[in-house]
């Protein structure tokens, strides 16, 4: 387990190894931004990894990985004014998904193991676009479904809003579906009129008419 926190603009941390926590604070990064909307988000894999996204001093966003120590911060947006980072795990496929608002816009950025500067997409997703949006958060981790939530508005009511990233591997399996979904309707519904051709009754225990039994034999053999 482990603890991230940000005195004053220095984000440090303390790791607990199951008995005890660490003597002494670890600065992570010296260079944070204090502020509400300048936060961090943090979360861990199954071998105990810790994910850190955070804004620094220059409005950047920022990655950070802890395994045995901090490794070195990746720059996943470098203009200014960037705010409230969120940090996810797939935890199917092990891919990171780091979502932050710059302006009005959400955006977000897919890193890879082992999450080197490489390993994340070159340019960010401009996501959401629409509105004055703050305050995003995602679900930090889930298998297969990255959702993230964000307050929408300029003041009092405030709505609140919610968006599924498309993962690309669920993609994938969509398209590979697709051609196969005409005859799985087709299917079926030869199995659905298999159904009343041997009880002579509808899907609510209802008898048929001998002449809609008929049509549903018809159906049946052109279905076949």
């Amino acid at each position: 387990m482990y603890a991230v926190w940000e005195d004053g603009t220095t984000i440090e941390g303390k790791n607990f190894n199951g008995t005890s926590w660490d003597a002494s604070p670890t600065t992570i990064n010296s260079s944070g931004l204090s502020g509400l909307a300048n936060n961090m988000s943090a979360v861990a894999d199954s071998s105990g990894n810790v994910h850190l996204t955070y804004v620094d001093s220059s409005g950047y966003v920022r990655y950070q990985e802890f395994t045995t120590s901090w490794q070195t911060a990746v720059s996943l947006d470098t203009n200014a004014s960037n705010a409230y980072t969120s940090i996810s795990l797939d935890t199917s496929t092990g891919d990171l998904y780091a979502v932050w608002i710059r302006g009005n816009n959400i955006y977000y950025k897919k890193g890879v193991s082992p999450y080197a500067s490489a390993n994340w997409d070159v340019a960010a997703t401009d996501w959401k676009s629409t509105g004055t949006n703050t305050w995003v958060t995602t679900n930090y981790s889930g298998s297969g479904r990255i959702f993230a939530e964000w307050t929408v508005g300029v003041g009092s009511p405030y709505s609140i809003s919610f968006g599924i990233i498309a993962v690309p591997e669920n993609l994938l399996i969509f398209f590979l579906f697709m051609p196969f979904l005409p005859l799985l309707i087709k299917e079926r519904k030869r199995r659905k009129n298999l159904a009343v051709l041997i009880n002579g009754k509808d899907e609510e225990g209802n008898k048929l008419p001998v002449a809609m039994i008929r049509e549903k034999k018809d159906d049946n053999n052109h279905c076949g």
